[in-house]
């Protein structure tokens, strides 16, 4: 079993015998106060790295929308330059598949 794993289920057992035991205080020893807060820390630190990874993937998938309508956009404007009977269901078709996600 892991050290941090040990030491939580120390912790937990030092909690459950004071509540069982009717006390109202719970004394941390110093040192595994100390191995708490470490703990706290790196969970803060790996929640927002994980936030991060999020916000990055979310970014990523804007930025090919972006590209699509960017593109989509750009054909529509060389099809209404070029004219032509076909370029309403043209531009309305391009537009939508860059609205819908498709290529």
């Amino acid at each position: 079993m892991d050290t941090y794993l040990i030491k939580l289920e120390s912790l937990k057992r030092n909690r459950e015998w004071t509540e069982a035991t009717g006390g109202k205080f719970y004394t941390v020893d110093s040192d595994d106060y100390k191995w708490l807060i470490k703990q706290a820390e790196r969970v803060h630190e790996l929640e927002s790295d994980s936030y991060n990874a999020h916000l990055e993937r979310l970014l990523d998938r804007r930025e090919q929308q972006n590209e699509r309508y960017r593109k989509a956009i750009k054909e529509c404007l060389e099809r209404m330059d070029e004219g032509g009977a076909r370029t309403r269901s043209f531009v309305y078709e391009t537009l939508k598949k860059a609205l819908e996600g498709t290529k």
